[in-house]
């Protein structure tokens, strides 16, 4: 027999420094520090063997990964297996050479990000980039890499909206050097591939899609070769592209010594819903040159269901919206392409109803929204005949 006392706040402070857990990790119980308490056992009783082990086991143990807070405080190494899997020209997808230099985030760790300020600037130094990260991490550890053959970075994430990857020419956002890649932008609905200019404009490439899952980690990739900045989704970098930026211009322009060769993350939400962007397996490596990135498809879509989201109408909701909102982003490019001119993606407000709309680019509300057009007006959140909408203009 044993008991279970209830320690005091002193007590559990002291517990806490014990095992080296901070005050600021109290918002992440889930993923940092697990509950302890104190087992009082009764002398005269004698415990079986197994029992005694697990409770030992169990005394001032920390579970799950580690919360990291800047992307200068994660740990980075070699990376010497488990490396992710490319795409090449017969079709196949082959995995990365054990030889091949690669910079990776430690597995233990999570790396936790606000959204940014934009009073700063966005990108900030130590929160988003770190020297560790690009090729001073990758020659500390005895490889010899060049910044003219290319990189790729791989992550797994999840946020609600706006993963932001960026690959500067140094461990910072450089003004019309860096090329950010902004996935589920604008209320994933939009990726955009980014390079500022000098004079204040912009070189970049907006495409449909729905690649964020606020509720389960999704595997990204993005490649930078010949000037051409390419951004995925899946295990398999090249396959799965979302869009894809020509500025074989501008690298043919630029000196050496501008090419890129560190990357930085960020979380580019806007908005009162905007949360916490979670990163994991971050890794960075030099480009293969039997790589090969696929043509962009019409529309990438992350079905929620099928990453492990929280059963409910939302999600049916949500993924039954954007299907159609796809088809006609769909009807749009193909008839760009007909007549030659460019594609301009219509806006969600004009192919979808003013609810249906809302539930796609709602602020921090679409789960709720979509639950109560289904349960109120049924599937398609169409009221029954003869049932005005509230605060709808005809």
């Amino acid at each position: 027999r044993f008991r279970i006392a209830m320690t005091s706040a002193d007590e559990r402070d002291d517990d806490r420094a014990a095992i080296g857990t901070n005050a600021d990790d109290s918002s992440d119980k889930a993923e940092s520090v697990s509950y302890t308490c104190k087992i009082r056992t009764t002398p005269s009783t004698s415990h079986p063997p197994a029992v005694l082990t697990a409770l030992s086991a169990c005394r001032g143990r920390r579970s799950g990964p580690s919360v990291i807070r800047a992307v200068f405080s994660a740990t980075f190494s070699r990376a010497t297996s488990d490396l992710p899997q490319y795409n090449t020209d017969n079709g196949r997808a082959t995995a990365i050479a054990e030889e091949v230099p690669a910079i990776q985030q430690d597995a233990d760790e999570v790396l936790v990000l606000p959204p940014m300020e934009r009073e700063t600037g966005g990108w900030h130094d130590s929160h988003n980039f770190s020297a560790a990260l690009g090729v001073d991490g990758l020659r500390s550890t005895g490889a010899e890499v060049s910044r003219s053959g290319g990189w790729v970075v791989t992550l797994e994430a999840r946020a609600g909206e706006c993963v932001a990857v960026a690959l500067s020419p140094l461990p910072r956002h450089a003004p019309g050097k860096t090329y950010v890649a902004h996935l589920g932008a604008a209320r994933n609905l939009h990726t955009v591939l980014r390079r500022h200019t000098p004079d204040g404009g912009a070189v970049e490439c907006v495409r449909p899609s729905r690649v964020c899952v606020p509720h389960a980690f999704v595997r990204y990739w993005v490649v930078l070769r010949g000037g051409r900045f390419s951004a995925g989704v899946g295990a398999v970098v090249g396959e799965g592209c979302v869009a894809t930026l020509d500025d074989a211009l501008y690298d043919a322009l630029r000196s050496g010594t501008d090419a890129c060769g560190y990357a930085g993350v960020g979380n580019s939400a806007l908005g009162r819903g905007a949360g916490d962007l979670r990163v994991r397996r971050l890794c960075m490596f030099p480009c293969p040159e039997d790589l090969v990135v696929r043509e962009e498809e019409d529309f990438v879509k992350v079905s929620e269901s099928a990453q492990g989201a929280s059963e409910g109408y939302a999600s049916l909701l949500e993924e039954r919206l954007t299907g159609e909102y796809a088809k006609e982003c769909a009807k749009v490019k193909r008839r760009a392409e007909k007549f030659g001119v460019p594609a301009e993606m219509p806006d969600v407000g004009r192919v979808l109803k003013w609810s249906e709309a809302r539930v796609l680019a709602g602020e921090g509300r679409r789960e709720r929204e979509a639950r109560r057009l289904v349960i109120t007006h049924g599937e398609r959140g169409e009221a029954p005949s003869g049932t005005p909408r509230r605060g709808r203009r005809d």
